[in-house]
């Protein structure tokens, strides 16, 4: 079972708050009650990452997802016909690299967790939070128009 959780903070655009991804028994990332500055991240760039490493999945067997909060943390998702996992791993991050790669050679130091998902329920769950996150951006004081119309374009390339 994949879930996917965030809160907006009271902001202006609705970008900053807490993501977390819970996987049967494991969570990635934090989802507080008090709004703790401290501990936001991206919400939009948390949902951007996911939705472009779902679409490069379409072609490429790996995606690695950098932890921009972190020196050393990815996800690695990891699919092929028959099985798909997510996995939080450390490794250095070289110089030059991006948030998603497809090709690249991680020397990797730590497997931290490693969980077979069903690719559909992943896709299914990162569609209908990103569909609702669109939908709080519209609720929110100032709507992030540019970042609304960002992540309907990934969501309708996957």
């Amino acid at each position: 079972m994949v879930k996917i959780s965030y809160k907006i903070f009271n902001d202006v655009e609705g970008m900053e708050g807490y993501f977390q991804i819970k996987i049967e028994d494991v969570i990635y990332g934090l989802l507080l009650e008090p709004e703790l500055e401290a501990f936001s991240v991206s919400i939009y760039s948390c949902f951007s990452n996911l939705l472009n490493a779902l679409i490069y999945l379409k072609s490429k067997e790996k995606v690695y997802i950098s932890d921009i909060e972190t020196p050393k943390v990815w996800l690695l998702i990891e699919s092929n016909m028959d099985t798909t996992t997510i996995s939080k791993i450390y490794a250095e991050k070289p110089n030059g690299s991006n948030v998603i790669e497809t090709n690249i050679n991680l020397d990797i130091e730590e497997v931290e967790w490693k969980k077979y998902i069903s690719l559909e329920q992943l896709i299914q769950e990162v569609k209908i939070s990103s569909m609702q996150y669109i939908e709080d951006l519209k609720e929110q004081i100032k709507p992030a128009k540019e970042s609304i119309d960002n992540l309907t374009i990934l969501l309708n390339q996957l």
